[in-house]
C-alpha cells in the first residue's frame, strides 16, 4: 500500500485517513442523534389511540409497568381502575341513532369526560374495544373507589351526543390497589376481577377487588 512512498508521504496517508474517519463518526453520530429525537417525537403520537386520543393498549401497558415498578421500589400507593361500557353493543347496533359511528363518538367522548373528571397527571388508556384503565397514583384503594364513583357518575348523569341524537350510557368499573411486591400483570388480573363482579351486579356500579 505505501510501496514507493516517503516517510512524509506516508504520514500524511494516515493523517488523511484519521480525518476522513473521524468525519464519518461524526457524521454518524449526528444521524443517530437525528434519529433519537424522532423517535422522541413519534413516541407521544404513535403511543395515542387515534380514536379516543387515550393513550393505546401498548403504551398504557408500558406505562403501567413503570409505575407500578416505581410505586413497588419506594413502597408508595398506587391503584387501578378498569372500566368498560355496560351494554356498549347496544349503541353500535342502533343504525337509527348511527350505529357504529354513535358508538365511535361514545368513545371518544367518554375519554373526554375521563379527563376533565381525573387530575392531570392521571393517565387513561384505551385497553381494547369499549375497555379502558386508569392509573391513578398516590391513591389507596377506597379513594380509588371514590374517583370510580365520580366518573360512573358523569358518564350516568348526562347522555352521549352523535348529531342530533341522545345516548344514554353507564359504565362498570372495577377498583384494585396494587398490594405489596405485586406486578402490573396481576393488579390488571385483580381490576379486571372487580370489574366482573360488577357487570355480574347488573352494571352500572364500582366494585372493590377483594384479595385479602
Amino acid at each position: 500500500m505505501f510501496e514507493g512512498m516517503s516517510r512524509e508521504e506516508i504520514i500524511e496517508q494516515f493523517r488523511r485517513t484519521l480525518e476522513a474517519d473521524a468525519a464519518r463518526r461524526t457524521e454518524l453520530e449526528q444521524r443517530i442523534k437525528n434519529l433519537e429525537e424522532e423517535v422522541g417525537r413519534l413516541r407521544p403520537i404513535v403511543g395515542i389511540d387515534a380514536l379516543t386520543k387515550a393513550l393505546n393498549r401498548c403504551f398504557i401497558g408500558e406505562k403501567l409497568e413503570e409505575e407500578v415498578a416505581f410505586h413497588r421500589r419506594l413502597d408508595l400507593t398506587l391503584s387501578l381502575l378498569f372500566l368498560d361500557l355496560d351494554k356498549f353493543k347496544r349503541v353500535n347496533d342502533d343504525a337509527e341513532r348511527g350505529g357504529h359511528q354513535a358508538g365511535d363518538a361514545v368513545l371518544a367522548q367518554l375519554v373526554e369526560r375521563l379527563k376533565n373528571t381525573l387530575r392531570r397527571y392521571d393517565s387513561v388508556g384505551r385497553y381494547g374495544g369499549d375497555e379502558f384503565i386508569v392509573i391513578l397514583k398516590g391513591v389507596g384503594g377506597e379513594d380509588a373507589v371514590t374517583v370510580a364513583e365520580r366518573i360512573r357518575a358523569v358518564v350516568a348523569k348526562t347522555p352521549f351526543e352523535f348529531q342530533k341524537h341522545k345516548i344514554p350510557v353507564t359504565v362498570s368499573v372495577g377498583v384494585a390497589e396494587r398490594k405489596h411486591q405485586e406486578m402490573a400483570f396481576s393488579l390488571i388480573g385483580a381490576a379486571d376481577q372487580a370489574l366482573l363482579r360488577a357487570k355480574r351486579a347488573g352494571g352500572n356500579r364500582v366494585v372493590l377487588d377483594d384479595r385479602t
